[in-house]
């Protein structure tokens, strides 16, 4: 559950992600130290979007979490930081994922346990008016 602003700076993230991916500049006549440097401006560019990435999924995950009533894990990823940016691990992340698809499981479950009763008379007495 995204808001609007999120999709669409996710949106330009993915596509600036692209963008990098796409233009590697592979030059055979490059030096090592070139290639070194360029490898160095691909990785930086490369980490600020990942890390912004990391935490739009990680506040989404968050706000699924407040309303399901589940526990929000206090950890955060301090690897971002320096950049100003606050995400869970990449484990915590999917132990929240994790606990998000059971509870709506478990509610799956108890919503169809409580309408199977009455889907069931509702059909037997269609069979019966229907003789």
């Amino acid at each position: 559950m995204l808001t609007w602003a999120e999709r669409k700076e996710r949106r330009q993230l993915k596509r600036e992600l692209a963008r990098i991916e796409k233009n590697p500049a592979r030059n055979r006549n490059l030096t090592a130290e070139e290639r070194a440097s360029q490898a160095s401006e691909y990785w930086t560019a490369r980490e600020f979007i990942d890390y912004r990435l990391w935490e739009i999924e990680s506040n989404r995950l968050r706000r699924w979490a407040e309303k399901l009533a589940i526990d929000d894990p206090d950890e955060r990823d301090e690897s971002g930081a320096k950049a100003g940016y606050y995400f869970l691990p990449l484990n915590a992340r999917n132990a929240l994922r994790r606990a998000i698809r059971n509870e709506q499981r478990e509610t799956a479950k108890f919503w169809w346990s409580m309408l199977m009763p009455l889907l069931s008379l509702i059909v037997a007495l269609a069979a019966i008016l229907a003789n």
